[in-house]
């Protein structure tokens, strides 16, 4: 596998290198990250994990951060794998999986006035747990977003339409969901302060900078507008932070 950076985006390639002309033939390729995500590196932990580390950019004004005295930041470890057709697959480490406390589920009742009360008090509070949200390819598109009460916008949107099945629109980007005849798609989110970084069935990822002002961070939920039936499994857990001050510095 090729990475490599330029025009602010990140990409990866899968082939074979002729180790007589020390030429690279590729053979498949991608995005790496379709976000504010650059410049990656890798390395190879005690289990011989092949691990990628980006670096998350800023997407304020530079007045906003040179006043805030710092910009950018590191992103989750992400463990790299192929799959059988060779592209490229990631995960968040198994290791920050120790950080989540306090895990809520979505008990889908098949009524969706309730399901939706549900929703509306599964939460993520002080800007810092992970989401992971299961969906069923289906014939309705599935429509979400995570969303505050103190923001006038969504932090982030996400579209999966029926007529494009391997892929999935977070923002505006197409983001991959790979070529899996599995009919379930597993998105997780993992929120850190002004940071989300998305996980698209192993295969894609989107991450994205939100701003909050103050000290505080509102509560974060789930909003799904159209495509709630398609909605297999849904769980919040919150995950501990680095420091109890780490939205002020």
């Amino acid at each position: 596998v090729l990475i490599h950076s330029t025009g602010g985006k990140a990409y990866w390639q899968s082939g074979v290198l002729d180790t007589e002309t020390m030429l690279f033939h590729p053979e498949r390729s991608g995005l790496l990250d379709c976000g504010a995500y650059y410049a990656p590196k890798t390395q190879l932990d005690a289990r011989g994990r092949r691990i990628l580390w980006g670096w998350i950019q800023e997407r304020r004004p530079e007045a906003e951060y040179s006043a805030a005295g710092w910009a950018g930041v590191m992103s989750l470890p992400r463990v790299l794998t192929l799959d059988a057709r060779n592209d490229l697959q990631m995960a968040v480490a198994p290791n920050v999986e120790t950080l989540r406390e306090d895990e809520h589920r979505l008990h889908l009742s098949g009524n969706e006035a309730q399901d939706r009360d549900q929703l509306t008090r599964l939460q993520i509070h002080n800007a810092c747990g992970a989401i992971v949200l299961t969906f069923r390819r289906a014939s309705e598109p599935l429509t979400l977003a995570l969303v505050s009460q103190a923001a006038a916008q969504p932090w982030l949107t996400g579209r999966w339409d029926p007529a494009h099945p391997n892929q999935i629109q977070i923002e505006d980007q197409p983001v991959s969901l790979g070529v899996d005849p599995n009919p379930e798609v597993v998105l997780r989110f993992y929120i850190d302060g002004s940071v989300i970084e998305c996980m698209a069935n192993r295969h894609g990822a989107f991450t994205q900078r939100f701003y909050c002002e103050g000290s505080t961070a509102p509560p974060i939920s789930v909003e799904i507008t159209t495509g709630l039936a398609s909605l297999t499994a849904l769980s919040m857990a919150q995950m501990h932070p680095i420091s109890p001050n780490r939205l002020t510095t």
